[in-house]
Formats: C-alpha cells, structure tokens, sequence
C-alpha cells in the first residue's frame, strides 16, 4: 500500500491494484469514520506481538510489547511478512517493507506476477501449491503414500526452510 493513499501499488489480489479502497468504503457506507487500510502481513504480525505470541513471550521473558522486535511470516494465497519493532508496523519508506514473498528461491524459475523469476511466492503459497494439483487431493494422495505426492511435498519442506532459514539471517 501506498503509504500516503493507501492505494495498493502491487499485490497477488490484482484486481485491488490501483483501486482506491477507502473511498469506495466511504462512499458505500456514507460515512466519514475514519477508515484504516493496511498490508495484512503486517496487521498480522502486530496482532501476534500485541495479543499472540508476543503476548506470552511478554509474560514468560518479562519483555513488554513495546520493548519486542517481531517478525511475522504468512503463507496463504501469497507469502508476506511483516515486521514490528517498539510497538509499531515497519512499512517502509514506500509501503513495501518485508515483501518476502518475492525473495528469489530459485534463479530462473517460475515466473511471478512481479516480473522476477524464482520468487519465494510461486513456491510456497497455497496459490503456487493450487496450480500443481487441489490442496485436498494433495493431502489425500499424500496420506496413501503416493510416492510423487511425497517428493512434491519433500521438495515444499526444503524449500520453506531455506527461505525461512534467509529471513531467520536477515532478523537474527
């Protein structure tokens, strides 16, 4: 998101890009509330520092929220990440801190919406995962030991933990 418009410069859900959201929201609600819109990795990653994880680290570790350094990781329709530190969402000089989802896993690989190649996104996301074959069909085939089901989701597992082993370097 833009961080002076709020307007969504890039993103897997194309359809937003470009599209003013909180005046549309505004408009159909015919109020003038203030509306808030924010990269959901990042909301992400401030619900689990303020309520979640950050929560009982606070009591166990006696660190308060404000005092944590957090970084979120979401695999979903893409991969994001977000990041907060003294109690704040890390956005950006531009909107787009913590786009994980477009570090490269592999050079010259599949092509991402973004125009690189290889990026983390095409591999990891549900969306990625979706276009080799149904996530329920996966899982069930997986389940009856289908051996090329298996080395699909051996193949995932090594390329999740390399990109989380990149994040881990970059934040540890």
């Amino acid at each position: 998101l833009d961080p002076k418009t709020c307007i969504m410069l890039n993103g897997n859900t194309r359809f937003l890009v470009g599209f003013d959201l909180i005046a549309t929201l505004r408009e159909k609600l015919k109020t003038n509330t203030p509306i808030v819109a924010q990269n959901d990795a990042n909301l992400f990653t401030l619900a689990e520092a303020w309520g979640g994880a950050g929560l009982h680290y606070s009591k166990y570790k006696n660190v308060p929220f404000e005092d944590q350094v957090v970084v979120g990781i979401t695999l979903g329709t893409g991969v994001g990440g977000g990041f907060v530190t003294k109690g704040k969402i890390l956005s950006g000089a531009n909107g787009s801190a913590l786009e994980v989802g477009h570090i490269v896993l592999h050079a010259g690989g599949n092509k991402c919406y973004c125009g690189q190649q290889g990026c983390a996104e095409t591999y990891l996301s549900g969306t990625a995962i979706n276009k080799t074959m149904d996530s329920t069909v996966l899982l069930e085939l997986a389940a009856q030991g289908n051996s090329d089901v298996l080395q699909f989701m051996i193949d995932y597992r090594l390329d999740l933990v390399q990109f989380l082993s990149i994040i881990n370097n970059l934040f540890n």
